[in-house]
């Protein structure tokens, strides 16, 4: 399964959103920043903290319900915690 990642200022940050609606919307709004392959699926908290902890130990940071506009101006950092917090 391939997810959606943010990089910037050298750290890779998994969006996370509070529902449905939001994830939605995200993509709706980034349709420019982002490729349109992208798909909105509900995952329960388990299989968030598998992901975290298997196939995306890489991601440094969660960010939770970031607009598109944070990720062109870089200010995702404004709504995200450590991946060692968020599993937590």
């Amino acid at each position: 399964m391939e997810v959606l990642t943010l990089n910037g200022a050298g750290e890779c940050t998994l969006p996370a959103f509070s529902g449905k609606g939001e994830a939605e919307m995200f993509l709706l709004l980034g349709k420019e920043t982002f490729e349109q392959r992208w798909h909105v699926r509900e995952t329960s908290a388990g299989e968030l903290v598998s992901l975290l902890s298997g196939p995306c130990a890489y991601v440094r940071s969660v960010a939770l319900d970031p607009s598109p506009e944070m990720v062109e101006t870089g200010t995702v950092g404004l709504v995200s915690v450590s991946r060692k917090k968020f599993v937590g």
